[in-house]
């Protein structure tokens, strides 16, 4: 499975508004978090299957969705993730 990180997302987005964005995906899990620096932004991760991450990016980075573009890109965590955040757990 490949992580795939949704940011610029806002604050009022649910999991269920994502669930319906990524439904023809395949995703097998979406989790949000609230980021705490004052900008009303969440963001999201959501986990697809590997063959598919790379065109699930392709397709959603830089899209205007409720307002504002996503930015999506696959979140490889400690092992290399530009912005220095951690993945979190895929949950079981």
């Amino acid at each position: 499975m490949a992580t795939i990180k949704v940011s610029n997302l806002a604050p009022d987005v649910t999991k269920s508004d994502l669930k319906d964005l990524f439904s023809s995906y395949g995703f097998t899990e979406i989790i949000i978090e609230d980021i705490e620096d004052g900008n009303n932004e969440r963001i999201a991760y959501v986990w697809v299957k590997d063959e598919i991450s790379e065109g699930v990016v392709n397709k959603l980075n830089g899209q205007l969705w409720r307002d504002r573009f996503l930015r999506v890109g696959i979140d490889r965590g400690q092992n290399g993730d530009s912005d220095g955040d951690t993945e979190p757990d895929q949950p079981s």
